[in-house]
């Protein structure tokens, strides 16, 4: 199982790298939040849901490369809806809205803030959803650390992997 730290998971962490083990699949990275506190599984769960929502920090909207990796996504028989972030607590909202809708999967575009953003929500609202991570910031330092590739295409390509087990530490 691979450990990251709550420093980490924050963005926090410069260059550490807080693994314990190496994973036998780095592009296996979607997330589960268990109940009650920032510990996150990949699960092997029904992959064959193919409905997810993308929670898309505002600032990518435009961005060409997650327009055309969700259009293929889509093509292969996602259904992939995309709603965007402006203001704080959008995130919390979105993922509220995407579990009452019974989306499968969830995918955090942005940074390590929105990622951190809505794994939280999805930690407090105790859901059995996956979070798969779409890294378009800055830093990407979950990304990075966690193997998550950073082309917009591979990203969400995940959505297509078999979920995984990591514990991403206690608050």
């Amino acid at each position: 199982m691979m450990r990251l730290s709550r420093a980490a998971f924050n963005g926090n962490y410069g260059k550490r790298r807080f693994l314990d083990g190496a994973c036998s699949n780095p592009c296996a990275f979607m997330v589960e939040i268990a109940v009650g506190h920032f510990c996150a599984f990949f699960r092997e769960g029904n992959m064959s849901e193919r409905k997810a929502l993308l929670i898309l920090h505002g600032k990518q909207a435009t961005n060409e490369d997650v327009r055309a990796a969700v259009g293929q996504l889509r093509e292969r028989g996602w259904e992939l809806d995309v709603r965007l972030t402006w203001e704080g607590g959008d995130a919390q909202r979105l993922v509220g809205e995407a579990l009452a809708e019974g989306y499968a999967h969830v995918v955090a575009g942005g940074g390590d803030g929105t990622l951190r953003d809505v794994a939280e929500a999805m930690g407090l609202a105790a859901t059995q959803a996956s979070l798969a991570l779409l890294p378009l910031g800055t830093a990407n330092d979950f990304a990075k650390a966690a193997g998550v590739p950073l082309e917009p295409q591979a990203a969400l390509d995940l959505l297509e992997v078999p979920a995984r087990a990591i514990d991403l530490g206690r608050t």
